[in-house]
């Protein structure tokens, strides 16, 4: 099969333990976030990390076969390609073991791919923004999803209390 390679990025001096012990802790808040959503993972190895988009892409040898769900997935161009889920903290935990920094969860869920039921929007500050202009951004988001009857909230809020 032929692949695009996919841009490497710089590793971040983190160990596979220390990111590992990270995830033990925080992967059942994860779950209910990420629970049978198709998954992008940022993974580092060696002295690089890249984007896993799939089983395929880019190839990643075989360690995710046995420790994450595949969903096949109809391409455009007429392949099928296996997109990785999970349904338990303790996969959660396997993907960091095999050097996943973090965790993209797709809008839809595995089964369910043409019906996604989460938007996510990003506001990623520029370096020269002032971080109070990104608060106000988010609480006008916020307050134009609520007028036309939308829950909003930062990935994490519904576990925290309510701030307004």
């Amino acid at each position: 099969m032929v692949w695009t390679p996919e841009p490497t990025y710089p590793k971040a001096e983190i160990s596979v333990r220390a990111t590992t012990l990270h995830y033990r802790i925080v992967a059942p808040i994860m779950l209910p976030f990420l629970d049978r959503r198709l998954l992008n993972l940022f993974r580092c190895r060696t002295s690089k990390c890249f984007f896993q988009r799939n089983r395929e892409h880019p190839p990643a040898g075989k360690e995710f076969d046995t420790l994450v769900h595949l969903e096949p997935v109809a391409q455009k161009n007429g392949r099928t390609e296996r997109y990785l889920y999970v349904e338990s903290a303790e996969e959660i935990v396997a993907c960091a073991t095999v050097q996943t920094v973090e965790f993209h969860g797709w809008g839809s869920r595995a089964g369910t791919i043409e019906t996604p039921d989460r938007l996510v929007i990003d506001l990623d500050p520029a370096p020269r923004l002032d971080f109070d202009k990104l608060k106000d951004a988010a609480f006008q988001l916020h307050r134009s999803f609520e007028a036309v009857g939308l829950e909003s909230f930062a990935l994490g809020a519904p576990l925290l209390p309510r701030l307004r």
